[in-house]
């Protein structure tokens, strides 16, 4: 552990606190590290991916310990481009053994090497279908090009606890999204909305 400690680093465009603002964890006091870099290139991303700076284990792991909180979200970009083992690792042992750890990924890497690590994962794919996986929460951003079949086929791929959609920018795409909820509700009684709460509240 000492050598990952020393060695490993990681592009990290920003840690910091917040409410969770989107799905079944909202309203929850965490730390967030948002990863820059992607694999995907999605119109709504809120990353500047090419603002980040090189931190090592050591360094996020003091950064969390400056905030008065013990749920941490990784997030970004797409957290799973980076080697994760070494800062997952570290959350085992002191002081974050009571620690709360969320993963929020497009689901398109494989998340079986490091699934133990993580007491919850949301997996948010961008119109593309993510691999097979069990996660706690699956939600799927909505916009007025999202149809019925695409979400079919999601669910019949991905099992989850919670299945939500989640309209991106504008009134218009919440609005598709309960019509559409509103007509599918017949078949895939499972789905519901995720609002973006913090956007609305205008916090970080």
């Amino acid at each position: 552990m000492a050598g990952e400690l020393m060695g490993t680093t990681y592009k990290v465009n920003e840690i910091f606190r917040s409410l969770q603002g989107e799905g079944i964890q909202s309203g929850r006091d965490c730390v967030f590290i948002r990863f820059s870099g992607c694999n995907l290139k999605c119109p709504w991303c809120d990353t500047d991916h090419k603002d980040f700076k090189e931190m090592s284990v050591a360094d996020i792991r003091h950064r969390i310990l400056s905030y008065q909180t013990k749920s941490i979200i990784l997030t970004g970009g797409e957290p799973t481009l980076q080697t994760l083992q070494p800062l997952l690792r570290s959350f085992e042992e002191h002081p974050f053994e009571d620690y709360w750890i969320g993963l929020e990924t497009n689901g398109t890497k494989d998340l079986l090497p490091i699934r133990k690590f993580f007491d919850w994962v949301t997996i948010s794919p961008k119109k593309m279908i993510a691999q097979k996986a069990f996660v706690n929460e699956l939600r799927v951003p909505v916009d007025s090009k999202t149809t019925e079949e695409y979400l079919a086929k999601l669910e019949s791929h991905i099992s989850a606890e919670y299945y939500l959609l989640s309209p991106v920018n504008g009134i218009e795409n919440l609005i598709f999204a309960m019509k559409l909820l509103g007509k599918m509700n017949k078949d895939l009684v499972k789905w519901g909305i995720s609002l973006q709460l913090h956007k609305l509240a205008k916090i970080k």
